[in-house]
């Protein structure tokens, strides 16, 4: 097992060749610093202290516990509209994404059997002219009952 100082040093390695400037100073990729160290034969303390700021796979009553700490928190974005430019990073980010049978049939999966979904448009008040476009479409159509 590696001791303090050696991991202290490698550390201290990784920050001298992959540490970069930021505005809150320097900060070290968590990848590079994560593949070096699973290297090493780590305590599980340093492990521990290696992972700080992944996602790790949280038990049940660990993740009731996250879930109760952050009830009621507002996102810190809620209500404020998206910028130009990150509209278009995102839609650049979804293009070309290709949805799986399997992922589709998550998707249905999770959305089947849900109590009190109410559509999207329900309650709206449809302006007079969408109403005349609505019967325009649907003339010569028989009706479904």
């Amino acid at each position: 097992m590696a001791d303090r100082d050696e991991v202290a040093a490698i550390m201290a390695d990784i920050v001298a060749r992959w540490a970069y400037v930021s505005r809150e100073g320097y900060e070290v990729g968590r990848t590079r610093v994560a593949k070096k160290l699973s290297r090493q034969k780590l305590t599980p303390e340093d492990r521990r202290a290696s992972q700080v700021g992944k996602k790790h796979n949280v038990s049940d009553e660990g993740r009731d516990r996250i879930r109760q700490a952050r009830l009621g928190r507002v996102p810190h974005n809620k209500g404020k509209p998206m910028s130009p430019e990150a509209k278009a990073k995102l839609s650049a980010a979804l293009k070309g994404r290709i949805i799986t049978p399997e992922w589709r049939a998550k998707i249905s999966a999770g959305l089947k059997g849900k109590a009190n979904r109410v559509p999207w448009n329900k309650g709206r008040r449809l302006t007079e002219e969408h109403r005349q476009a609505i019967s325009r479409g649907r003339k010569g159509r028989l009706a479904v009952q």
